[in-house]
């Protein structure tokens, strides 16, 4: 992108900060030669001509000499070989560059007076060619950090005891994605019971619940249990997701709102009621 800026919105709908984003500046660097075109649980590996300003992790851009550009993960950074997490939308070749695509800004906290849900950014940008390009992006201002429920440690010791073969021939950037996916299958899950990662006191409480997330996408992958049928060994992971969750939550203290201090409306318990038909 040659520019861009961000505006923030509260959750009421009102403008409360405008300023200007600034793009990672890394690169061009250059493609030199590919390695290795990559497997189904690893990208492509390829050589550049530098490696500064690349990190684990990172999201950079693409610009393919035929002609398209997509968006590519860092796994692995070995001297100027680097490994990405997934192979991009076309075939890597020498004299692709790779350039810096994430966007930043400051925000002061002066700005964002209130804790709350549901801010909303609006992101307008340009490219080299002067076109627009419009984005929208939720978050939420909170008093303690949204933590990561689902880490690439746990992902990645989970799949080694569960299938090893697998495990074998991946790298970071695989279990990298797949935590993400968890993490935001798990979120999604306790949205749904109005609750998320940064109220949740015990999060040790979840640890079913981020064990069901992470066997629902593998179960996406194809990895499936021994004897049984895929869709109903994914469907048994999404049964048992929303079990666990509902159970971690049921007579947990969940900060709702986020004040730090406990009161009875935070500890919710499940309540049966006897039904009789006369």
């Amino acid at each position: 992108m040659a520019s861009a800026s961000i505006r923030v919105f509260s959750p009421s709908g009102s403008e409360v900060h405008s300023a200007v984003a600034t793009v990672d500046p890394t690169g061009p660097l250059t493609v030199a030669s590919v390695v290795d075109p990559g497997t189904s649980t690893k990208g492509p590996t390829v050589t550049l001509d530098s490696v500064l300003g690349l990190s684990v992790g990172g999201a950079y851009w693409v610009a393919s000499s035929a002609g398209w550009g997509a968006r590519v993960l860092v796994s692995e950074i070995v001297g100027l070989t680097v490994t990405f997490a997934t192979a991009p939308p076309g075939d890597l070749a020498s004299l692709d560059t790779i350039t810096g695509l994430a966007l930043g800004a400051p925000v002061p906290g002066s700005a964002l007076s209130n804790k709350s849900l549901f801010w909303r950014l609006e992101w307008d940008m340009r490219d080299a060619g002067a076109v627009r390009h419009r984005a929208r992006q939720g978050t939420h201002v909170v008093e303690s950090p949204n933590i990561h429920l689902v880490d690439v440690e746990t992902v990645s010791r989970y799949v080694n005891r569960a299938w090893p073969g697998i495990a074998s021939g991946t790298d970071y950037g695989y279990f990298a994605d797949l935590a993400q996916r968890a993490q935001d299958r798990l979120q999604r899950t306790l949205t749904q019971h109005e609750a998320y990662p940064h109220t949740i006191v015990d999060r040790a409480a979840l640890s079913g619940a981020m064990l069901a997330a992470i066997r629902w996408e593998l179960a996406l992958e194809g990895y499936v249990a021994g004897g049984w049928d895929p869709q109903e060994y994914e469907q048994a992971q999404s049964t048992a997701l929303k079990r666990a969750v509902s159970d971690a939550l049921q007579g947990q203290w969940v900060d709702r709102e986020d004040s730090g201090a406990v009161d009875p409306a935070n500890v919710r318990s499940p309540h049966n009621l006897p039904m009789r038909r006369l």
